[in-house]
């Protein structure tokens, strides 16, 4: 009967600790390692800084999965969130040298199991020819800060969210990157074909991402324009370079190119020209807010 009851007890007290056998990683530990990353000038500080969220930030997200709260803005951490879709996605950014950069990121979604760590290795991909049409996954992720998200199909089966992200790639030249995430059967992938550059083309000759690149010097611009439901983007010119050691600059030239969305063949149409005319601004707003905000949009302290 003693034995039977020391069983019970044992068992009773497993259950009630269960929940405190998972790592719990507070706000304070996130923000602080945020930080750093993006202000301690020393490298090896930055490097761990980059290790500590790469292995716990995804800990720290699980105690947003209800969705219901947004998640903490802290400065370092570039996060895109849609509670209707219960989706979250967070970047952030590495800085070693002028021209490497690395990243780290983790996608959660009520369609995933857990939340998924995005595994950088843009330093492979980013000089390949093939580039644009590659399919990849979490494990290789081409690193990026992604500041905005769109919608693009959702279904019981699949959700296909377009991504908007920066590069900064190398000294001179920097790279924004139009990409597309599937959530589909509890998987995560990056890269479907999605963008017909030509009509007529067949599918498989489809894009699975764009690449604008862009000099320094006359940042370019790619977004999604709610208000004409297009994707728009700087028509990018060839000019000489002042520098020396740069030769040439690609600028944009005032003009703006783009992609329709057909939502009934699920695809993005290039369109050379988005406007008739040369706009004094760019679509969406270029314009300085008073309020100073960091790389990722957040309000500076």
């Amino acid at each position: 009967m003693r034995s039977n009851l020391s069983s019970i007890l044992i068992l009773l007290f497993s259950w009630l600790t269960q929940g405190y056998s998972q790592t719990v990683v507070s706000p304070d530990s996130i923000e602080l390692h945020a930080h750093e990353l993006i202000r301690n000038q020393d490298l090896d500080a930055r490097i761990e800084a980059f290790d500590y969220l790469n292995s716990n930030l995804g800990d720290f997200i699980k105690q947003y999965s209800d969705f219901q709260d947004s998640f903490p803005r802290f400065e370092g951490l570039a996060v895109l969130e849609n509670n209707d879709l219960e989706l979250r996605i967070v970047t952030y950014q590495l800085y070693r040298d002028t021209s490497t950069y690395e990243y780290g990121g983790w996608v959660q979604s009520s369609r995933l199991k857990e939340p998924v760590f995005l595994n950088d290795d843009s330093e492979i991909w980013e000089d390949d020819q093939d580039l644009d049409y590659l399919e990849m996954m979490p494990d290789n992720w081409y690193g990026a800060l992604y500041y905005q998200m769109h919608p693009i199909i959702e279904s019981n089966d699949e959700l296909v969210i377009l991504l908007f992200g920066l590069d900064n790639y190398h000294f001179f030249t920097k790279r924004k990157v139009l990409e597309s995430m599937v959530i589909a059967n509890g998987a995560l992938s990056f890269g479907q074909h999605l963008i017909e550059m030509e009509e007529g083309l067949p599918k498989e000759f489809w894009k699975r991402r764009f690449i604008l690149d862009y000099s320094v010097q006359a940042p370019a611009t790619l977004r999604y324009d709610s208000g004409r439901d297009k994707i728009i983007f700087d028509h990018l010119i060839f000019m000489p370079s002042d520098i020396p050691e740069q030769k040439i600059m690609r600028v944009p030239d005032g003009t703006y190119s783009g992609f329709e969305i057909d939502d009934e063949k699920q695809k993005l149409v290039f369109i050379e020209k988005v406007f008739d005319q040369v706009m004094e601004e760019a679509p969406g707003g270029r314009e300085r807010s008073k309020e100073k905000r960091d790389l990722f949009g957040n309000p500076q302290k």
